[in-house]
């Protein structure tokens, strides 16, 4: 899931509704009542037919990223490349390379407002998103 807190909305990534409705479903802080989301929580939703589309409904957390990250392994790499147009850039690790065999992408939504520079040294943990990317 990613959601930008100052747009006020975001998407949920899911297989299953993916296959449905050909795209990700939109998630409105307007029907979070309240509650807080994080890009990269993983949540429990509804579909409902909006206006514009499909959007996300009953949503509730599963899984914070934050807790998560607290058991995950910490990784070292050097920032290959930057993006701050597209708003992504990838990170170089020999460790992650071995495993995945490619560089790993930072997206800024994760990162807050800016990015490291090109070449800082960074640490890093991975999360896939649900399509397994």
């Amino acid at each position: 899931m990613h959601f930008n807190d100052d747009k006020g909305f975001g998407f949920i990534e899911c297989k299953e509704t993916h296959a449905v409705f050909g795209k990700d479903i939109i998630l409105l802080r307007s029907l979070l009542n309240g509650m807080t989301v994080s890009t990269g929580d993983k949540v429990s939703f509804k579909v409902e037919e909006g206006m514009k589309g499909p959007k996300a409904v009953d949503v509730n957390v599963v899984e914070r990223i934050q807790d998560k990250m607290a058991s995950m392994p910490i990784y070292w790499g050097k920032v290959k490349k930057v993006d701050e147009n597209k708003g992504l850039g990838f990170i170089e690790c020999e460790e992650t390379k071995h495993v995945f065999e490619k560089d790993i992408l930072m997206l800024k939504s994760q990162l807050g407002d800016k990015f490291p520079p090109f070449g800082a040294i960074v640490s890093f943990n991975i999360v896939e998103d649900a399509r397994d990317r």
